[in-house]
């Protein structure tokens, strides 16, 4: 029998994001989003939460997705990823209602759609509710994070 995964769906142009719910600290409605000049248009700014300056990104752009900001909706609070300090979190922009449930048995790989980004995406998944998109973490991790980043020398 195999056992039963908790995620958070994050709907996109594509299908929805899959977010282990452990990876998850908190979805806030929408928050006041301030911009930063010169960084890369994925990044939308930053917001306060919890009296801590978090970046707020779209993965959506980043996955080659959407190609404009949109109506924020919502925004999903992630823990740091491994190997981060443990106050650098990053909030993942989102146009629809996240949705928390669990994936059960077996499921299908689906076939990668046109147009996404194949470097941020670990893994396609045929869910119920359509296409699942697991991001590739360590990718997402080495672009967000890298010295070409924070210097501003925005390249992918």
């Amino acid at each position: 029998m195999n056992p039963s995964v908790p995620v958070l769906l994050v709907p996109t142009g594509a299908g929805s994001l899959v977010f282990p719910s452990a990876m998850v600290s908190e979805v806030l409605i929408k928050t006041d989003i301030h911009p930063v000049p010169g960084t890369r248009v994925w990044v939308l700014g930053y917001c306060i939460w919890r009296g801590v300056p978090v970046s707020v990104v779209s993965l959506d752009m980043l996955l080659g997705i959407e190609s404009g900001h949109g109506d924020v909706r919502r925004i999903v609070v992630m823990y740091p990823l491994p190997g981060r300090r443990p106050y650098d979190y990053i909030a993942v922009a989102t146009h629809s209602e996240p949705r928390a449930m669990y994936i059960e048995g077996e499921v299908q790989s689906a076939s990668k759609p046109t147009g996404l980004r194949q470097r941020y995406v670990a893994s396609l998944l045929e869910l119920p509710q359509g296409l699942g998109i697991i991001p590739d973490f360590q990718a997402l991790k080495a672009t967000y994070y890298s010295q070409e980043v924070n210097r501003g020398q925005y390249t992918y």
